[in-house]
Parts: C-alpha cells; sequence; structure tokens
C-alpha cells in the first residue's frame, strides 16, 4: 500500500466481512468492537517500538488501519517461516519488546494482555513492533494493576495440591 499524501509504502492490517464469517453470530459485534478498540489503542500509544498507525479505515463494515511498512507477523516468522529468524534477531526482538511492554505499564499505564507471537509484526527492516490492543485496558491512576479477565483472581483461584499437611505437621512438632 502506498501511503498517497507522503508517497511512503504501508502495511494494512484489516477485518473485512468475509472474515467475520468464520465468527459465530453472536460475537460478530464483539469482534468489530475489539478491531476499533485496537486501532484506537494503537492511533493513541506513541513509542518507537509500539506499531505506528498512519491512517484508521472504515468502509463498508471493514475495519482497520494503515500502517508502517510490514513484512510479517512473528508468529508468520515461526511457524510459516516466511523470514527466517536468527538467535540475535530474536534476542533483540525480545528486549525490544521488554522495552515497549515498559512504556505500556510505567508511562501509558496500560496492560496488553494479549501478547504472543501474533501480537508482535516484523518490519522490513527486522524491527519488532508490539501490536494488537484489542483486549488491553487502562490501568486507573490509583491503581497499580488492573484484574486480569483471563484468569480467576485470588478468592476464586483454586488452592495448589498439596501433599503437605499443615495440621499433622503442627501436630508432630507438638508431640
Amino acid at each position: 500500500v502506498i501511503n498517497k499524501t507522503s508517497c511512503e509504502p504501508g502495511g494494512v492490517i484489516l477485518l473485512v466481512k468475509d472474515d467475520l464469517r468464520r465468527v459465530p453470530r453472536d460475537r460478530r459485534d464483539g469482534a468489530v468492537d475489539a478491531a476499533r478498540r485496537d486501532v484506537r489503542a494503537m492511533q493513541q500509544l506513541r513509542h518507537p517500538l509500539i506499531l505506528r498507525v498512519v491512517e484508521a479505515v472504515t468502509h463498508d463494515g471493514a475495519v482497520g488501519a494503515i500502517t508502517e511498512p510490514l513484512l510479517c507477523s512473528l508468529a508468520d516468522a515461526m511457524y510459516a517461516r516466511v523470514a527466517p529468524l536468527c538467535d540475535m534477531d530474536v534476542r533483540v526482538g525480545a528486549v525490544a519488546l521488554c522495552d515497549a511492554m515498559r512504556f505500556l505499564h510505567s508511562s501509558a499505564r496500560r496492560a496488553h494482555l494479549d501478547v504472543g507471537p501474533h501480537s508482535v509484526v516484523i518490519t522490513p527492516s527486522g524491527a519488532w513492533r508490539l501490536a494488537g490492543f484489542a483486549h488491553s485496558r487502562e490501568v486507573p491512576p490509583h491503581r497499580t494493576a488492573i484484574p486480569n479477565p483471563f484468569f480467576a483472581d485470588a478468592a476464586t483461584r483454586p488452592k495448589p495440591h498439596s501433599t503437605f499437611d499443615a495440621a499433622a505437621a503442627a501436630a508432630a512438632a507438638a508431640a
């Protein structure tokens, strides 16, 4: 994709109606809302290690973004071998992701909640960028963390199974 105003190449992230056929009918609106949240968050977050959105696009039910140039996602590079990764690429990319997460948590006060190979993109220069902010949440100013909707909180989390019986150990120590 070539940006008409700057004549620079760009990448495209797009959710179209054909993609929604695979989503159950009762979840289609949620998928479109998630795509909108993803694009909106990437537009708001300004950092060199977060995917830069040049322009948001909505047309005839499709939601998308024109971004900086992209080569592939990390998932494509790992599993489909689109772009071969050497050890040094992985190390430098992991450091870049840590720096992006540090920015998210400390400066932007946002939790990503969905970091994985599918939410990391690789630019033609080999740089890794964090993307996929559909599930991200802002951390309220008075809190240091937010409850993760994908994991049970401490009150409802099942207790780990242990063969150690604290009551029996206390009784044995008293005897």
